[in-house]
């Protein structure tokens, strides 16, 4: 694609932007890579017009799944077939060191319930001077082992769908991804819905309460819920902590009688959400 070498070597694109088409169409055949290839102007113009690597590498991503004949089925396969996990002991500390690799369904659905345990362990030893990756570490162990199981749930797992994708397939504006971002085929969430309990989060709307103004301080599920279809990463605009990985905060401070509300503009949001990295009260 001389494109991206004009626009490299001009300074215009960083080498981020040529890695995600790299990572794009590393699947595609020979007639996908060259139909890929026609929509390189369009690509390179909005990289040299200043748009982010992260927005960027969207956009190539979901230009590949559409030359994908099969919705991207064939390469969530292979991802399913590649998902292993590795395990070893350093004979000089002792330790054990377990290496997961997992396809994005599986992928999420662990991550959900790591993420429910790692709270359950934060809130019991919130007065105890622990790093996060210890706590992490005892989340897992538990999640495994199967200790202190007093309350067994089913793992929450969140997946961003248009109503036109579900039902007819990939389009120029599909959105089908896990809520991390990590794309998933259509049929695969088809799947997944025949034997899920369906929740449904829908911004600007009147399907679920999403503005509690100051008669609550802590943000409800339908708002966190909300907040994930919103967010794929923290708030700050510096930051690429996962969603999962972040506290739920206030943009206007609830002391300073902020309301817990997720129906401003993003710009405006009252709630928002932060990693506990740059986390404010």
């Amino acid at each position: 694609m001389p494109i991206f070498e004009t626009t490299l070597s001009g300074g215009d694109v960083s080498t981020g932007h040529l890695d995600a088409v790299a990572t794009a169409t590393r699947s595609l055949d020979d007639d996908q890579r060259a139909a890929f290839a026609d929509a390189a102007v369009d690509l390179a113009e909005s990289a040299a017009a200043g748009e982010s690597v992260e927005d960027f590498a969207r956009r190539c991503r979901d230009l590949a799944r559409r030359l994908q004949t099969d919705d991207g089925v064939a390469e969530f396969e292979t991802q399913r077939k590649a998902s292993r996990l590795r395990r070893r002991v350093d004979r000089d500390t002792g330790m054990y060191h377990f290496h997961l690799e997992l396809d994005p369904v599986t992928g999420s659905t662990v991550s959900s319930a790591y993420l429910a345990q790692l709270a359950s362990v934060r809130a019991r030893h919130c007065d105890d001077d622990m790093a996060h990756e210890r706590l992490a570490a005892m989340a897992m162990v538990e999640l495994i082992t199967g200790a202190r199981a007093v309350d067994r749930r089913v793992p929450e797992v969140t997946v961003l769908i248009d109503l036109d994708t579900f039902m007819s397939g990939l389009h120029d504006h599909s959105v089908c991804e896990t809520e991390e971002g990590v794309p998933v085929p259509p049929s695969t969430v088809q799947r997944l819905c025949c034997d899920a309990d369906i929740g449904r989060a829908i911004l600007n709307a009147k399907g679920e309460l999403l503005d509690l103004g100051r008669s609550q301080r802590t943000a409800n599920r339908a708002q966190r819920r909300a907040l994930k279809a919103m967010y794929r990463t923290c708030g700050h605009p510096d930051c690429q902590v996962l969603f999962g990985d972040c506290q739920i905060h206030h943009v206007i401070w609830w002391e300073r009688f902020g309301p817990t509300s997720t129906t401003s503009s993003r710009s405006a949001v009252a709630t928002i959400t932060w990693c506990t990295k740059a986390a404010g009260p």
